[in-house]
This record gives structure tokens, C-alpha cells and sequence, in this order.
């Protein structure tokens, strides 16, 4: 009877052992091959490595306050803005359009730091928000901003659970306000509860990574915000005048400084083109009619691309032609923002002289 009860006991442990085993190598091939996300303060410090295998296959390097790491940190400041095309997770951060535009720069003999400021699920609000902070510390000589039209007019502006959203006010006044719960506009990222013996987490997709994700309260906002702010009450608000008052902001914030627009064009299923609606060439001429505004189109470059055969979205982990920029459309962004950054300073020379 003892010995039938210790080898109950001794195949039990047995069967723990093995199963926390394979429960620690498989967190440890998560962590190392498929999703980590580095502690905080190695990401406000500096020192800390991403790595994110969902989408494609990306390893990105923070700098000090959230910077995404580029191959040079010498030389005349150049700030980048996006959103996660930007951010890039989907490639390494030295493939990014961001590293392929210093690299190209470099090579034709201009010492420019182009800092990655890029952060997914962000938009105009945040470029604006961020705007004295980043000015004040980098004292840039140029802004890069990559957005899409739904980025300036769409109701994701007024989602008051972002770092920095508009207010609409009854008279149609826009006003920019600051999330308080968010702190710093460096630490910008949602506080992430740690579960240290929280296994799987990544390779289920469980409900628990949406939990960890938000805070208490921010679920119900979200609510809120979709309940308040629908499609129908969004049409009846006029784009024209949000615009102007988008435009305003952008000016009042950065004033003299030169500002190059990456506008992302979006991908025809039904023709196999990339290509920008009327909506967004309205918003392409607007900003283009400023004086020291710049702007990037990607359309032609991504389709000479796919006319060779070669997509500049999508990847092997993905389905075809979806998703974010591959390590091709981010070549393709480089070596265009690169050409216009060229541009826009040798202009400024000229008119200098």
C-alpha cells in the first residue's frame, strides 16, 4: 500500500516537473523567438530589445525615451513621426525607412540624425502633443510626420484614451488635450501589469494579453467613445474646417520648421494598385500649399515595385498583399524621404545665400 502511494507521488511529480519543463522552454522560445517586449525603463533609458515574430520578423533597439535605434546619432537632429509604419516592428530596426534614409544620406556625404519617434496606434494629436517637448530637448532642423488621411479625419482624433486627443467643442472648435493617466509623452505605452510565471501568453493570444494591456476603466471608455462618436455623427462634422484647424496646430507648434509628410497610400484589391483617393489628394494639396511643407507619395515608386514583381507589403507569415510595409516598401520610403530630405535642405541653402 506505502509503495502504491509513493509511486502515485513519484509519477505525479514526475508529470509536474516535465510539464513546468516544457512550460519554461516554451516561454523562453517566446521570449527569444517569437515576442518580447523589454522591460520599461530599458525602453525610457535606453538599452532595451524588441522582438516581434506576429508579423513578419522584427528586432527593434530603444534608444533613450522611447527612440527606436538608427546607425548614426551624430550630426544635425532630424525627428521622425509615425504611427506603427513607423514604429516598424515588423522589420529590423536597421531595415527600417527610417535607417535606410540616414544610411542613403550619409552616403552622399550628409551628417543628419534621424531620430525614430515612431509609436503604433498613434496620430496627429500626438505629433502636435509632443511637439514643445521634442523641440525643446533635440532642437531638430527638420520634422518628418508619415500618416494617412484617417490620422488628420477620422473620429480615432477624438479617442480620449490615447496620450494626447482632440476635443470637440459645440461651436466646432478643436482643442488638443492630455490623457493625465498617460504620464510623460515618453512613456507613452499603456502600463503593462507583470506576470512573471505567466506562461503561453503569446502563443494562445488568450484574452489575458487584452487584460494586461489595459487599465481598469479603459475598456468601458472605449465604449463610451464608440458609443458617443459614431460614423453618422462623424459625417455630419465638417472636414474642411477640422483641417484648418489641424493646419493651425501644426503651425502654431513647430512654426518655422521645415515639415515632410510621408502620406500613405492605400492597396486596390480589385486593380492590384496602390493609389490615393480623392480624399486624400484634398489633404495632399493642403499641405503641399504650405510654404515649408513637404510631401512624400508612395504610390508610383510602390507600384513600379509590384510591376517587377516584388510587393512592398506583406510577408511570408502573412497573407498576400496585407499588413504593414515588408523590408522592400521600407527601402522604397528611405530612399524617397531621403531624395526630399535632400531637397528640402539644399533649398533652404540656396535661399540662404
Amino acid at each position: 500500500m506505502v509503495d502504491k502511494c509513493f509511486s502515485r507521488v513519484k509519477y505525479c511529480v514526475l508529470a509536474t516537473g516535465w510539464l513546468v519543463g516544457f512550460m519554461i522552454l516554451t516561454e523562453f522560445a517566446t521570449r527569444f523567438l517569437v515576442m518580447y517586449v523589454p522591460p520599461l525603463k530599458t525602453r525610457i533609458d535606453g538599452g532595451g530589445i524588441e522582438i516581434y515574430a506576429r508579423e513578419g520578423y522584427g528586432i527593434i533597439r530603444y534608444e533613450k525615451n522611447y527612440e527606436i535605434a538608427s546607425p548614426y546619432s551624430d550630426g544635425e537632429v532630424i525627428i521622425v513621426l509615425g504611427d506603427s509604419y513607423t514604429h516598424a516592428r515588423q522589420v529590423p530596426w536597421w531595415r527600417n525607412y527610417t535607417s535606410v534614409a540616414e544610411r542613403t544620406l550619409r552616403a552622399q556625404g550628409w551628417e543628419l540624425d534621424l531620430k525614430n519617434f515612431g509609436y503604433m496606434g498613434q496620430s496627429l494629436p500626438y505629433y502636435i502633443g509632443i511637439a514643445p517637448e521634442l523641440i525643446g530637448e533635440y532642437s531638430p532642423r527638420l520634422i518628418v510626420i508619415q500618416a494617412g488621411r484617417v490620422d488628420f479625419l477620422s473620429p480615432g482624433i477624438l479617442d480620449v484614451t490615447k496620450p494626447f486627443y482632440f476635443a470637440l467643442e459645440t461651436d466646432g472648435t478643436l482643442t488638443l488635450q492630455k490623457n493625465k493617466n498617460k504620464g510623460s509623452h515618453f512613456t507613452h505605452q499603456q502600463r503593462i501589469v507583470s506576470f512573471p510565471l505567466l506562461f503561453f501568453t503569446d502563443l494562445t493570444n488568450l484574452s489575458i494579453v487584452k487584460t494586461i494591456r489595459l487599465r481598469e476603466g479603459e475598456r468601458r471608455e472605449r465604449e463610451e467613445i464608440q458609443l458617443s462618436i459614431s460614423e453618422d455623427a462623424w459625417g455630419e462634422i465638417d472636414s474642411t474646417d477640422i483641417l484648418r484647424q489641424e493646419i493651425g496646430m501644426l503651425e502654431a507648434q513647430y512654426g518655422q520648421i521645415p515639415i515632410i509628410f510621408i502620406i500613405r497610400p492605400t492597396f486596390d484589391r480589385t486593380t492590384l494598385r496602390f493609389k490615393y483617393t480623392k480624399e486624400d489628394w484634398r489633404l495632399i494639396s493642403t499641405l503641399e500649399s504650405h510654404a515649408d511643407w513637404h510631401v512624400v507619395r508612395l504610390d508610383e515608386a510602390f507600384n513600379a515595385s509590384l510591376q517587377k514583381g516584388i510587393s512592398p507589403i506583406g510577408f511570408g507569415n502573412t497573407s498576400p498583399f496585407s499588413g504593414h510595409w515588408n523590408v522592400h516598401g521600407h527601402a522604397i520610403v528611405g530612399s524617397q524621404l531621403a531624395e526630399e530630405i535632400i531637397h528640402v535642405l539644399e533649398s533652404a541653402r540656396g535661399m540662404s545665400k
